[in-house]
């Protein structure tokens, strides 16, 4: 007594050339997603009118550094933006690297004297 399944099949017309058009098609589809991560990376970082660009590192990450005047005399304007990509960011942890990158630059532009800061976000 034998046990087994039989199935009777037929090649398809242009069957050979199904793995081709596969790998083809897996091709085509991580190119796009590859596209898509990539446009979606890029944004439109802040600027501040009248300031210069300074780059510093932080605990291995490179951030963008923007001081310039504010229209009140002895007031200032500071940006701070990530220069990386970052992948699932802890948003707390991003603030508190951000604002160990402004205290130098708050301290060299106001020459130690007292400082307030208006806003932060």
């Amino acid at each position: 007594m034998e046990f087994g399944v039989f199935h009777e099949f037929q090649a398809l017309p242009g069957a050979a050339a199904l793995p081709v058009q596969v790998k083809n098609l897996c091709q085509a589809v991580c190119a796009a997603a590859l596209a898509v991560l990539m446009l979606a990376a890029c944004y439109d970082k802040g600027t501040l009118e009248g300031s210069r660009v300074e780059y510093v590192r932080v605990e291995g990450r490179r951030f963008e550094v923007r001081v310039a005047p504010a229209d009140v005399e002895g007031e200032f304007r500071m940006l701070v933006v990530r220069a990386t990509i970052v992948i699932d960011p802890n948003p707390e942890a991003e603030r508190s690297r951000a604002s160990n990158v402004a205290k130098p630059f708050i301290e060299r532009t106001c020459g130690g004297a007292p400082t307030r800061c208006w806003k932060s976000s």
